[in-house]
C-alpha cells in the first residue's frame, strides 16, 4: 500500500513539474494543496470510472436499480465536496505570481535537460543543464534589475472614472477616487505583470511630477491656471467644459490625454481641435492606458 501511494505522490509530483510553469504563465496562481485531492482521487478514480460507465449502460437499457443511481451519486458528491474543501483552502493557494514568457522558456529549458540528464548522464547533457540554470538565474536577475529601475506613469482606462499609477521600482502609488480600485482586476493585473509587491493609495491630484515631465490633470472645474508648460501632458477628465483651443495656446503641452470618464462626444470634438493644432491626442478608450516612462 505504502508503495502505492508512494506512485501516486511521485506521478503527481512529476505531472504538477510539468504543468506548474503553464498555471503560473496563464493564470500567475499556483494550488498548494494539489496532491491531496489526488492521493484520495486518483486511488479509486478507476472505479468512480467503472461505475458511471455501468450506470450509463443500465440507464440505457432501462435497468438501472435505484439503489445503485443513489450511490453513484453519493460518492460524485463526496467526490465534489473533497475538491470544494480543498479549493477553499484560501491560506495554500498562492496568488498574483508574476511570471512571464522569458521564466516560462527557461524553466522548460531546465526541466528537459534536467530530465535528460538523469535518463543519460554525460559531460555534454550537465554542461547543458547547467547552461539552463544559468540562463535561469539571468533572467530572474534580469527581471529584478528591470523592476528596480522602473520609473513610470500611467494612466489607465476605466469607464467613467479616474485611476492613475505612479510606479518606483517594486512600490506603486495608486491616485484614485476611493478604496475600490485597491483590489481591482486591472490593477492586480499591472501589479502581477510588472513584479509591483507594494501599492500605496493616494488621493487624486491636478499636478504630477515624473523625473523632468509633468502632468497636468484637468476635471470637470475646468482649472487650469498655471504658466506656459511647453513639455507637459494635459490629462482631461470627468468632461471638463473648458475652450481646448484656449487651453493649447496658454499651455502648448505635449500631449492631450482623455481617460475614461469623458463622453465619447467630448473625445470626438477634442480629438478634432489637436488635429487642427497638430497636437498628439491620446483617448484611453480606444487607444489603451497612457504610460510615461522616466
Amino acid at each position: 500500500i505504502a508503495d502505492f501511494f508512494w506512485k501516486i505522490t511521485t506521478v503527481t509530483l512529476a505531472a504538477q513539474c510539468g504543468v506548474a510553469p503553464l498555471s503560473l504563465y496563464y493564470f500567475h496562481q499556483f494550488p498548494g494543496l494539489f496532491f491531496v485531492s489526488n492521493l484520495v482521487i486518483i486511488p479509486v478514480l478507476g472505479i468512480i470510472l467503472g461505475l458511471g460507465i455501468l450506470v450509463i449502460v443500465l440507464a440505457l437499457l432501462h435497468g438501472l436499480p435505484s439503489w445503485l443511481g443513489v450511490a453513484y451519486g453519493f460518492i460524485i458528491r463526496q467526490m465534489n465536496h473533497l475538491v470544494q474543501w480543498v479549493a477553499a483552502r484560501e491560506a495554500f493557494v498562492f496568488r498574483d505570481i508574476s511570471f512571464d514568457g522569458a521564466l516560462l522558456l527557461m524553466v522548460y529549458s531546465v526541466l528537459v535537460s534536467g530530465i535528460r540528464m538523469l535518463k543519460k548522464p554525460g559531460f555534454y547533457r550537465v554542461a547543458l543543464f547547467l547552461t539552463a540554470v544559468l540562463a535561469l538565474q539571468a533572467t530572474l536577475l534580469v527581471n529584478r534589475y528591470t523592476t528596480a529601475t522602473t520609473r513610470r506613469f500611467i494612466v489607465f482606462h476605466k469607464n467613467g472614472d479616474t485611476v492613475i499609477g505612479q510606479q518606483e521600482g517594486a512600490a506603486m502609488t495608486l491616485y484614485a477616487s476611493g478604496e475600490k480600485w485597491l483590489d481591482d482586476a486591472l490593477i492586480k493585473n499591472y501589479t502581477t505583470a510588472e513584479r509591483v509587491r507594494q501599492i500605496r493609495k493616494n488621493e487624486l491630484r491636478n499636478v504630477y511630477t515624473v523625473g523632468e515631465k509633468t502632468l497636468l490633470r484637468i476635471d470637470s472645474l475646468g482649472i487650469y491656471r498655471v504658466p506656459r508648460m511647453p513639455s507637459a501632458f494635459v490629462l482631461l477628465c470627468n468632461a471638463p467644459r473648458i475652450n481646448l483651443d484656449r487651453l493649447i495656446a496658454e499651455i502648448n503641452p505635449a500631449i492631450i490625454i482623455a481617460d475614461g470618464s469623458n463622453s465619447k462626444s467630448y473625445i470626438q470634438r477634442w480629438r478634432a481641435s489637436c488635429k487642427a493644432k497638430n497636437i498628439p491626442f491620446h483617448a484611453t478608450a480606444g487607444e489603451g492606458a497612457f504610460i510615461i516612462e522616466d
